[in-house]
């Protein structure tokens, strides 16, 4: 297809106006607009899959650099996701870990500084002091409730079960030209 038998354009080729410019070392971005008194920021995760959150400790940092963590925000709400579906297990996330850490890369912190590179700085003398616990690394096992919960309230790793029923599917295999079975 092309522009001109498809004047919707959805799926033609449409030549790239961009390139030239970046190609060029001429492009800009939102990152290259000046922003005066803006901070960067730089997000502390934590390394390790599953683990209590025992503290947090900032070290030195410069003049002008802030680290923040879950306990900065008081008034903050977890996220949860609630919907109205049988079977669904809510649970709150909040922006930042507390008390316990459930995957890696999870934000812990936000680190920042007049420029990216001192946040980064700022974010790599965070130490995280987490009490690291067994991972969740079995989807099928956790689901079955072995393993460690992620959630203490819950009885197994699993946020929504359901159960959808209809038709024959016995009939249907049969019937089907191709069946694909492990």
């Amino acid at each position: 297809m092309n522009a001109v038998s498809n004047p919707s354009g959805i799926g033609a080729r449409v030549l790239r106006k961009e390139d030239a410019r970046h190609l060029a070392g001429k492009g800009s971005f939102v990152a290259d607009i000046p922003a005066e008194g803006a901070l960067e920021a730089a997000i502390v995760r934590s390394p390790v899959a599953h683990g209590e959150l025992r503290g947090m400790n900032a070290g030195v940092v410069s003049p002008g650099c802030r680290v923040f963590g879950h306990a900065d925000f008081p008034n903050v709400k977890p996220i949860r996701a609630a919907p109205r579906i049988p079977g669904f297990r809510s649970s709150d996330f909040p922006p930042f870990a507390v008390g316990k850490v459930r995957y890696a890369g999870q934000p812990v912190a936000v680190c920042l500084a007049p420029t990216r590179a001192e946040a980064e700085d700022v974010a790599a003398g965070v130490a995280l002091d987490i009490e690291e616990l067994p991972a969740v690394v079995d989807g099928r096992e956790a689901a079955k409730g072995a393993g460690p919960l992620l959630h203490e309230t819950w009885p197994a790793n699993v946020y929504i079960e359901r159960v959808v029923e209809g038709g024959d599917i016995d009939a249907a295999r049969r019937a089907a030209e191709i069946v694909v079975a492990n």
